[in-house]
């Protein structure tokens, strides 16, 4: 990727390199009078690892008089920046998961279920059976999607179910259908009240440690 080769809401993606000799990627980009710099590491699929916000150079007193505020905050296009993040890669995650071959795993050294394989998960089945009908969808996809949204929740983002909607391209109201169906799955632990968030449960940890063990004999 070269530099100012993309581009997405008004920020635009280099090779982190480039900037300060790390691996990886970094969206630069303005909001208001602040100039933002976001970096994920190589494969980090979810928010950015580190986040600057720094006066932009021609900013003007009334622009940064009160602040980075809340409002500077949520106007960070986080979820859209890492969509493209992904896009871009290159990522040591590729997709390890086959629908139509249960017998594939997640490689042994992805030692967590990382963000980036859960988004493939669902864009593969979501892909592979748009609408699966009374049927529904088998416990690995339930198991992408909490683990998605319970990432997305622990992070500290406030509405967790449009992240996981604006990372896979889909509808609010269906990733929010997808989250009652993990929850209702057994795979999601229930929210405190009127609180978005919940953790993955014991049965969705204990399929996800079924997964990525290595295959007998390998």
């Amino acid at each position: 990727m070269s530099a100012d080769e993309t581009s997405t809401e008004g920020f635009t993606f280099r090779p982190a390199e480039e900037m300060d000799g790390r691996e990886g990627i970094v969206a630069i980009g303005r909001v208001g009078g602040w100039e933002v710099r976001a970096w994920w590491p190589p494969g980090e699929h979810g928010g950015p690892r580190d986040l600057h916000i720094v006066p932009a150079e021609d900013a003007q007193p009334r622009d940064l008089g009160r602040g980075i505020t809340t409002g500077t905050l949520r106007s960070i296009p986080l979820a859209r920046l890492a969509v493209k993040v992904r896009e871009l890669g290159p990522s040591p995650y590729e997709p390890t998961w086959d629908a139509d071959d249960p017998e594939m795993k997640p490689r042994p050294e992805d030692d967590r279920y990382l963000l980036g394989g859960a988004l493939d998960v669902i864009t593969e089945h979501v892909n592979a059976d748009p609408n699966p009908g009374r049927r529904g969808r088998p416990d690995i996809f339930h198991v992408a999607v909490a683990h998605a949204y319970a990432g997305y929740a622990e992070t500290g983002y406030p509405n967790p179910v449009q992240m996981l909607a604006e990372a896979t391209g889909v509808g609010r109201r269906t990733a929010s259908n997808w989250v009652v169906q993990a929850r209702a799955a057994g795979m999601l632990t229930q929210a405190t009240e009127r609180q978005p968030g919940g953790a993955l449960s014991d049965k969705a940890i204990s399929l996800m440690e079924q997964m990525i063990k290595p295959k007998e004999g390998n």
